[in-house]
């Protein structure tokens, strides 16, 4: 029981939008949707969180528990490997800017957090040493590893976090209450389940990232007159 309580508050503490790893200057592409009418209402902020949030699925949450395994396997090579085909499968530079700078704060949290934890040093020389990339998706797995939670775990603040990310924002450059910011939260982690069903055994080389209208979109944004969030 004193284990399980320990592991609840932590994994509490790494979903925690408060989290200080830079997520909060990002809107994962909301800010520009808006901007050009895409997203003119809750119905479509719903629409539009949800297609974020299955781009994620089929690219970064793979090449997440692909690593989390691996690193259960002491198989650092094939985390450094996932690491590269997860930034590779990004198509504009702004997902790859969130995802570095994200991630890279992520790995410095996991060091001070445990300190003892030689995996995430090697990690965070590595991310220091541009021997590696170190995109978000990589050091939460490595940091969930660390703390000794489960890739149930893992997934489930990868859900929420990604669908938390656009919401956040939504409540800054969008005309929509905390209320139904959090109903949409609800409604939206309701796949969960279903959704670590659909990728549980994927491969790397099943990671799909093609989202024309996404990736337009993020392109958008980088020359947009909006500067409200990081592009």
């Amino acid at each position: 029981m004193e284990n399980t309580i320990k592991h609840s508050i932590i994994a509490a503490q790494l979903c925690d939008s408060a989290f200080p790893i830079g997520g909060f200057a990002f809107s994962n592409g909301l800010e520009s949707a808006i901007e050009h009418h895409m997203v003119t209402n809750r119905d479509e902020l719903k629409e539009f969180t949800r297609d974020v949030l299955l781009q994620s699925l089929h690219s970064d949450f793979i090449a997440a528990l692909v690593s989390f395994r691996a690193a259960n396997r002491n198989c650092y090579q094939e985390i450094l490997y996932a690491d590269e085909i997860c930034y590779c499968s990004k198509l504009s530079s702004e997902a790859r800017s969130m995802a570095i700078k994200m991630g890279r704060r992520a790995s410095q949290m996991g060091c001070a957090l445990f300190p003892d934890n030689a995996l995430l040093k090697q990690w965070n020389s590595d991310i220091e040493n541009s021997q590696c990339k170190g995109v978000h998706a990589i050091s939460t797995a490595l940091l969930f590893k660390a703390a000794n939670l489960d890739e149930y775990s893992l997934f489930a603040a990868l859900e929420y976090g990604t669908v938390n990310i656009v919401l956040n924002a939504a409540l800054r450059i969008f005309h929509i209450s905390h209320f139904e910011t959090q109903k949409l939260l609800k409604e939206l982690c309701s796949f969960a389940p279903n959704d670590y069903l659909t990728i549980k055994e994927l491969t790397l080389y099943d990671m799909e990232s093609f989202a024309p209208l996404y990736d337009i979109n993020s392109s958008l944004h980088e020359f947009g007159e909006r500067r409200l969030f990081a592009n």
